[in-house]
């Protein structure tokens, strides 16, 4: 949970708020559409489910009647005497006339009272195994009936359906009738025994299409095993489980309600047990009752989608208007952290981000005043260690200058004494050390060209210095005093008095800045004054003071990407490098 908050915490706003919305608003608005739609979806089948069991268990009544109708018929047959008379034997062909006219009576009012439930009139035939058969309707063409029906393989299949038993259903079978329309049949089967005894003399078969009992199309029927279907529905469309349930529904014309294990959505089965033990299945589709439903979901997840879309939306410009001007301030603050201080710049924002505009400008107008007061600070600073440099470097110079004059004049060296007092007037005149911070670099070159001559004079032949500066960098801006305290040092600590000293003094363009050098072959040394400066100057060399002066002021001028860096070994020299931007004068 705490490395799920510290995720959540490094979100930028704009992330949170949509997250917040999609956890607080739009998941609990779809779960709560689902499940509304699930409950109803539900409640809809339950109910519709429950109505259709009603409708079935109606249905099944109904059938049960028809069926119980022809059951009543084949007992009430079974025990009429005529019947006995036109299958005896012994009955003469007037006997069987006068019990046919009866017969046909008797028929006529089994039709007014036993069918009437029927849509079309069920027949009943009466075969006898003593060669004579009676049926009520005439044969016509001269055949009889019992050839008839001795070369029907439908009414064979009836008869011998289930021989061991006094009465049976036949399920499913062909017309065996003069039409012969092709209309699937049932029939009941009571064979007809001489009282008293075991001798088989007929059967009385009544038999009806299956329209006589089933109005509705679509279902399936299950009897001994077989499995028909109604209609337009076949028989391998109806799932293995649901003919297993189906086999297990109980007696008394109860439904009961199976749904498929196999998924579907779309269709549950209604299944009962006829008086016949015929299993009854009724598929009962309910996708057409939830078609409303699912528009009014639908339409939900629509609306939803949409109020979620628009939400983050006017949430994207509602954050933006605080993140803008959070990122434009944010912007400022790192231009002030970079030194560039813009305070011009107009945020649009809501006057409560503005309040804290205004008080960022005042801050950066404070902190740029502060910035202001500490560069002059410093830079006052700077000028007055440079001053005392220079006042330690001036006495000690001008004593050294003028005992080196002396030693020319008693050896008459009057040109060499021009020289030098030339250079020691230029080096102490007033260009060099005005209060111009920087100057070109052709003016500190002659300035170090003055400065080498008079050293030259004092140690004669003891050092030379090489200057390689292009002309093309002679007009950069430099620091005043710059190289002449780098050249000192090269002197003062590298001369060897077992060689000459070579100091080279380079410039060159490195990546758009500007890059000098003062390297030279003396004696070098392990001590590094930028470092740790001493405090106080040794003889008459700038050391490490003189070295971190210069660093200062370049940083003050130029910033901190520029300045100083000093390497040095034993026995192998030292060396200056000064970075200066390129910034011509």
């Amino acid at each position: 949970m705490l490395r799920i908050g510290k995720g959540f915490g490094r979100w930028t706003l704009r992330t949170r708020f949509i997250v917040v919305l999609l956890l607080l608003g739009v998941v609990p608005m779809t779960i709560i559409g689902t499940t509304v739609y699930q409950v109803s979806r539900n409640i809809i089948i339950t109910q519709a489910t429950r109505i259709q069991s009603q409708s079935l268990e109606q249905e099944i009544a109904q059938i049960d009647r028809k069926l119980l109708a022809f059951q009543q018929l084949a007992g009430a047959l079974i025990r009429e005497e005529g019947m006995a008379r036109m299958l005896d034997p012994d009955s003469s062909p007037d006997d069987i006339r006068r019990y046919l006219g009866e017969w046909t009576e008797f028929n006529s009012m089994l039709n007014k009272n036993v069918f009437v439930e029927f849509k079309s009139t069920p027949l009943v035939t009466v075969y006898g195994y003593n060669g004579k058969a009676f049926v009520n309707w005439e044969t016509g063409g001269g055949e009889s009936l019992k050839s008839y029906l001795n070369r029907s393989a439908a009414f064979q299949a009836v008869a011998n359906a289930d021989p061991s038993r006094d009465f049976y259903w036949s399920f499913s079978h062909p017309d065996f009738t003069f039409a012969s329309n092709g209309e699937a049949m049932i029939s009941y089967v009571a064979n007809y025994y001489l009282q008293g005894t075991d001798t088989l003399l007929g059967q009385i078969v009544i038999s009806a299409p299956d329209s006589a009992f089933f109005t509705d199309p679509g279902i399936y029927l299950i009897h001994a095993g077989s499995v028909r279907s109604l209609g337009g529905g076949t028989v391998a469309s109806l799932p293995r489980d649901v003919e297993d349930a189906a086999l297990a529904a109980g007696q008394g014309g109860e439904s009961e309600v199976i749904h498929p294990s196999g998924g579907s959505n779309d269709t549950v089965y209604l299944a009962g047990r006829l008086l016949s033990d015929t299993v009854y299945i009724k598929p009962v589709p309910y996708r057409s009752m939830l078609s409303g439903l699912e528009k009014v979901y639908r339409l939900m997840l629509l609306v939803t989608a949409a109020g979620a879309v628009l939400s983050i939306l006017l949430g994207h410009l509602f954050i933006g208007r605080i993140v803008k001007p959070v990122k434009q301030l944010v912007k400022m603050m790192k231009q002030v952290g970079n030194g560039e201080w813009r305070g011009d710049e107009e945020i649009r924002a809501d006057p409560e981000l503005r309040l804290l505009q205004t008080a960022f400008r005042r801050m950066t107008d404070d902190l740029e005043g502060l910035k202001t007061q500490i560069q002059e600070e410093q830079r006052e600073k700077l000028e007055l260690e440079f001053q005392a440099l220079l006042s330690q470097i001036h006495p000690h110079m001008i004593k050294n200058t003028l005992a080196s004059i002396e030693g020319l004049a008693l050896m008459g060296e009057t040109e060499q004494i021009r020289s030098a007092i030339h250079s020691l007037g230029y080096f102490l005149s007033s260009r060099i050390y005005a209060d111009q911070p920087l100057i070109a670099l052709e003016e500190e070159l002659t300035a170090l060209e003055h400065y080498v001559r008079i050293m030259q004079i004092r140690y004669p032949e003891r050092f030379q210095v090489i200057v390689d500066i292009p002309p093309s960098l002679r007009k950069q801006a430099v620091p005043r005093f710059l190289l002449q305290p780098l050249v000192e040092n090269s002197i003062y600590h590298g001369m060897d008095a077992n060689r000459p000293l070579l100091v080279w003094v380079q410039a060159y363009d490195s990546d758009g800045a500007i890059v000098m050098e003062v390297t030279d072959n003396g004696k070098g040394g392990s001590v590094r004054p930028l470092d740790d400066a001493p405090a106080e100057r040794t003889g008459s060399s700038f050391s490490g003071l003189g070295l971190v002066n210069i660093r200062k002021r370049i940083r003050l001028h130029f910033g901190e990407a520029f300045g100083l860096s000093f390497d040095s070994e034993p026995g192998r020299g030292s060396r200056v490098r000064i970075t200066l931007p390129d910034r011509p004068l």
